[in-house]
């Protein structure tokens, strides 16, 4: 990185007359001697005194030493704006408040969650992972959140789409909840303006995801609801939502309107309010290369309801486009009474796209992968879906085979997917990145 640069090396001579003696060639070398050790002596005579006969003395320079590069700049911090999957707002600050540093804040959460945290970062390519954290005195989290950061794993990618990753391991602070939370990150650059309203028109697929908690226990009371869906933004904010449905082919869509949200709080995001009361509100936020996420979060009568929405604008995949291998992960659940509670630690799979098929490494069990399809018969452009039994099977059918299990996905940028699970006992939503 340093550039190398060559001095040269400058030696001065003295010359002098030479007597020609052309008796022997002993006499003259003898005098070639004599006469040059006197030129020696007596220039240094005259260098001495300042004086001589007009001929420069002979000197020997020492090099000036080559001049330090100057050090390069440190990394200028860099601020992110995102969500957390199970429907927090977060801040992301890398190289601050040093080199090598990252600041992790929780801007808006339902589960109590709320300061900053810094930890070191290291490097592998594209990949970072985050460890030693601890609180930002200038802006400390509650003693709860304080006495958890050693169990706190968080890691992701920094690519075009952003930053795409993982944490698992924080605590659930709503209520009495003394669990843990998990899920995945994305967030994407801050910028100075918001994206212009217009820009943002046009028709998207959506992977819905949320669940509704006791706001004194802190326990899931419903889902978590999980759900393909289509929507549509006119240049004017307006939004249709329809679920499991292409919008073009929906009937009674759900209305709604975006406006532009606190710009102090929520820097280049627009909130989102779906007519006719319920729990569709909260933060829509743009990454220009990865879509939009919904941060879905709206507290009433003792509930909270949060959650984040992936929005891709609509566009078919075409064959050969998901091939490869994909690294996934998802937020485990556990048993807890009669309800499913998040336990803060990850599953992971390994997914396999090849030749129109996909492989899950866990089940040793290879699909067809649909792409752009959805039940009955349904087209959702930019999704594709996985299942082990027809999707459009009737209940008392018995020429039909229904799913026991469904895997969908939904492209999210260049090496992304959000990815859902779906089996009669559970559903989960994770994301994906491209592992090769």
């Amino acid at each position: 990185m340093h550039p190398e640069s060559l001095l040269p090396f400058a030696t001065a001579a003295s010359s002098a007359w030479r007597r020609q003696d052309k008796r022997t060639k002993k006499g003259l070398v003898m005098l070639k001697w004599k006469y040059l050790m006197g030129a020696l002596v007596v220039g240094a005579a005259l260098a001495g005194c300042g004086g001589g006969d007009g001929q420069a003395p002979v000197q020997t320079e020492t090099p000036a030493a080559p001049a330090e590069p100057p050090a390069p700049p440190p990394p200028a911090p860099v601020k992110y704006s995102g969500t957390l999957s199970f429907g927090d707002t977060i801040a992301l600050t890398m190289d601050a408040p040093a080199p090598g540093k990252l600041k992790l804040s929780f801007v808006d959460s339902a589960f109590g969650l709320r300061g900053t945290v810094i930890g070191s970062y290291a490097r592998t390519g594209s990949n970072y992972s985050v460890s030693g954290l601890e609180a930002d005195s200038a802006d400390p989290p509650p003693a709860n959140l304080i006495g958890k950061l050693a169990g706190i794993g968080l890691s992701f990618r920094l690519g075009t789409d952003g930053i795409v990753g993982e944490i698992s391991g924080v605590p659930n602070l709503l209520g009495t909840s003394t669990g843990l939370l998990a899920g995945d990150i994305s967030a994407s650059t801050v910028t100075i303006d918001p994206p212009a309203l217009s820009s943002l028109a046009g028709t998207y697929n959506v992977l819905v995801n949320f669940g509704i908690y006791d706001q004194a226990t802190g326990k899931p009371q419903v889902g978590p609801v999980t759900s393909p869906a289509s929507m549509r933004f006119d240049t004017d904010g307006n939004v249709q939502l329809c679920t499991s449905v292409d919008i073009a082919t929906c009937a009674t869509p759900q209305l709604g309107k975006l406006t532009l949200a606190d710009q102090t709080r929520f820097p280049g995001a627009y909130d989102l309010v779906m007519n006719g009361g319920g729990y569709f509100r909260g933060r829509v936020f743009v990454n220009p290369n990865a879509g939009m996420r919904f941060d879905m979060n709206y507290a009433e009568a003792g509930v909270v309801a949060t959650g984040t929405w992936t929005i891709q604008p609509a566009r078919a995949l075409v064959a050969g486009e998901l091939d490869g291998t994909w690294a996934c992960s998802y937020a485990n659940r556990v048993a807890d009474g009669a309800t499913a509670v998040l336990d803060g630690t990850l599953a992971r799979e390994t997914l396999t796209v090849a030749g129109g098929k996909i492989t899950l490494a866990s089940r040793a069990l290879t699909l067809p992968l649909l792409l752009n399809k959805f039940q009955d018969g349904a087209t959702l452009n930019g999704l594709a879906i996985a299942t082990d039994g027809d999707l459009d099977a009737e209940p008392g059918d018995p020429a039909a085979v229904p799913p026991t299990f469904a895997h969908i996905f939904l492209k999210t940028g260049a090496d992304s997917l959000g990815w859902l699970n779906l089996s009669p006992s559970s559903i989960v939503q994770g994301t994906c990145r491209r592992a090769s």
